[in-house]
Parts: C-alpha cells; sequence; structure tokens
C-alpha cells in the first residue's frame, strides 16, 4: 500500500484525477506542457526552417553517453 506524502488515501484508493495531482509523472506532463507553451514561437520557427541558436534550453544535439 502506497500513500504519498500529506495525503490519506492510498493510490488504489484515489481517482484518475487525484492520483496525476500528487503522481511524479503528472507533474512532469504539467512541466512539459508549460515548457511547449513559454516556447512554442521558438518550435514553430524552427520547424519552419530557422537554425537553431541553441538557448531557452532547446538544444536539440543528441548526446551520447561515450561523449
Amino acid at each position: 500500500m502506497f500513500i504519498p506524502n500529506n495525503q490519506t488515501l492510498s493510490f488504489s484508493d484515489m481517482n484518475t484525477i487525484q492520483k496525476n495531482k500528487v503522481s511524479h509523472r503528472g507533474k512532469a506532463v504539467r512541466k512539459w506542457a508549460r515548457w511547449l507553451i513559454e516556447n512554442q514561437d521558438e518550435l514553430w520557427e524552427r520547424q519552419n526552417g530557422r537554425p537553431s541558436i541553441g538557448h531557452k534550453g532547446l538544444d536539440f544535439k543528441i548526446q551520447y553517453a561515450e561523449e
């Protein structure tokens, strides 16, 4: 039985909305959605061919652990 901090119900007793409020996945999705909203103009410009200038955390270079 898992009861999140500051909660009175276990995950099995919570509905989906309650679980998403406290889950790490729900928090990650909300953070990602805010990032997309904040950076949508920049992303749209890049989609339409403007080169990357590597700011706003929008560096899309693939990095490998070996590098």
